[in-house]
């Protein structure tokens, strides 16, 4: 795959062999005693180009179900169809001309060939691979002619000296995790960089009698035969974090291998509300909508997708049990165009054979948010258990707010499973919220004695100009049957309470060990002293036994 025909394969099979040929003649004008031979040429010709897409163009972003539906198809016909539709599934504008995602991805295909060549492809390569898949890392360290390495305490300390290598580093990969740390040495010094299985692969003295030894082996309380790389346990001093175990390590190689066509690469089933296959075989799930303000005229929407353990299925890898669930949603105006799509894919936390059955009675969830223009829409959110199989599809209207400029408003009331500060750095961009981390409780279902924690956002509050501070203050009123039952203050200090220019937020645990099973309305009563305002948004939650 060169740099010079990623472009060519842009556009549809037979547009391809057109121009790959270089013919001024139509493909298929000819005619007489050469037909035959030539058909069965340009046949030929053909089934190479999609044998190239399949193996060569998306060889790294291909979800399994992808390829074998894929190689199942029996004209060429289809084959085009089906290329045109792989990509239109991963573009992230649909009502644009350019299909953003395709472009990008044949640019780092010619950037891999450009950069990462070595005596072959540079696509081929195991830089070129994990850039072609995952894209440009955040950060790169390279050290072209190695370096005067110290070791960190875990490897043992010392100094060595390594091979040419590489780090590459990405902030967050989808179906991968955070903080991904990923290292290629070039051992031979052809500037193959081969992706690295443990830390101690670029140590160029490794195998070099007693070079480059670790501190514990210059005292004479660890041996050499100690080291892992040599099949010991590494000793005392060998204790890495755990992101360099060997297990995690393993672990994330293999979901880069992967690649992110597991990842949102799977609706192309066609389903709709009046599908046979979701009446027969129906996936339970929640989905929510909250809205906050971002300035006068967008507005981020956070879509919640709430997924019961008990009914996924649970696949069993060596012991290690867990499920996913592939989620794709569109998002369609009024008038029937299209305000955009996505896809991706829920992962529930691995449990061993100790305490799956725990597992199986929790529940996941996943956040999306949108940047949305004010109006109505209408979502279409399609769920699939990629064991079982179970499918289901959730449809919804909903009405984006608009939040006049100085008009005291407020975000959806949330009440929530979890609230929490996000810290300086949060583990993951779902559900965080300012300097919050806010897991909605899709169904607003509480047991009894489950703590309702509400949050929600205030925007405009006047500022008294004593004080340069906005006067606000308000309370939490709880009714049952038009009755009230429980009134709490809202507070205005402590650290679930955050001023930031105009824009408050505030969260509180309720206590609902006293509430009898019921339906309840929760009133957020909000007063603006300085400009005499009111606001009471509410919003219903259920307590079971």
């Amino acid at each position: 795959m060169g740099t010079s025909d990623w472009r060519i394969r842009t556009a549809t099979a037979i547009a391809v062999l057109v121009f790959a040929t270089g013919s001024a003649v139509p493909v298929f004008a000819s005619s007489g005693a050469d037909e035959k031979p030539q058909k069965k040429s340009q046949k030929r010709e053909l089934d190479d180009v999609f044998k190239r897409w399949l193996k060569e163009d998306v060889v790294y972003i291909i979800s399994p179900e992808e390829k074998a539906a894929f190689e199942k198809l029996a004209t060429d016909e289809e084959r085009e169809q089906f290329i045109e539709q792989f990509w239109v599934r991963r573009d992230p504008d649909p009502d644009t001309p350019e299909n953003a995602s395709r472009e990008e991805h044949y640019r780092r295909i010619a950037y891999a060939n450009e950069h990462f060549a070595s005596g072959r492809s540079g696509w081929r390569t195991d830089r070129g691979r994990i850039y072609v898949a995952w894209g440009k890392p955040d950060s790169v360290e390279s050290f072209p002619t190695g370096q005067v390495y110290d070791r960190p305490q875990w490897q043992g300390g010392g100094n060595t000296t390594t091979y040419a290598y590489e780090t590459w580093w990405y902030r967050h990969l989808e179906g991968v995790g955070d903080d991904i740390e990923i290292e290629f040495v070039d051992p031979s010094g052809s500037g193959e960089y081969r992706i690295a299985r443990t830390p101690y692969e670029k140590d160029a003295l490794l195998y070099v009698g007693n070079a480059g030894p670790t501190d514990w082996e210059s005292l004479g309380l660890a041996s050499r035969t100690d080291r892992p790389a040599y099949g010991g346990t590494g000793g005392k001093y060998y204790n890495p974090p755990a992101k360099y175990s060997q297990f995690e390590i393993l672990t994330r190689l293999a979901a880069l291998d992967r690649g992110p066509g597991d990842n949102v690469r799977f609706d192309d089933l066609g389903l709709t509300a009046d599908d046979p296959r979701i009446e027969q075989n129906a996936l339970p799930f929640a989905v929510r909508t909250d809205f906050y303000r971002v300035s006068d005229k967008d507005v981020a929407m956070s879509l919640t997708l709430q997924i019961e353990h008990k009914d996924l299925a649970f696949e069993n890898k060596g012991g290690v049990y867990s499920a996913s669930i592939n989620v794709s949603a569109k998002l369609t105006q009024l008038s029937g165009k299209t305000a955009g799509t996505f896809q991706e894919v829920i992962l529930t936390p691995r449990y061993g054979e100790d305490n799956i059955a725990i597992g199986q009675q929790q529940r996941s969830a996943f956040q999306k948010n949108l940047l949305m223009n004010p109006g109505r829409y209408k979502i279409d959110v399609l769920a699939r258990d990629t064991t079982s199989g179970k499918t289901g599809l959730i449809t919804q209207s909903f009405q984006v707010p608009r939040f006049e400029e100085s008009k005291l408003a407020t975000s959806s009331v949330v009440l929530a499973s979890r609230i929490e500060e996000a810290g300086n750095r949060a583990a993951s961009p779902q559900f965080v919220i300012g300097k919050y981390k806010v897991i909605p409780n899709v169904s607003n279902t509480y047991r009894v004695g489950q703590p309702l924690e509400v949050f929600l956002q205030i925007y405009d509050a006047q500022m008294d100009q004593t004080t340069l501070m906005p006067a606000i203050d308000g309370e939490y009123v709880v009714l049952l049957d038009g009755k009230e039952v429980r009134r709490v203050p809202i507070e205005t200090s402590g650290k679930f309470f955050d001023l930031t220019g105009t824009q408050i937020a505030v969260a509180k645990a309720i206590d609902t060990k006293d509430f009898a099973p019921g339906t309840y309305t929760l009133q957020v009563r909000i007063n603006d002293r300085v400009a005499q305002r009111t606001l009471t948004p509410e919003t219903e939650f259920t307590i079971i036994p």
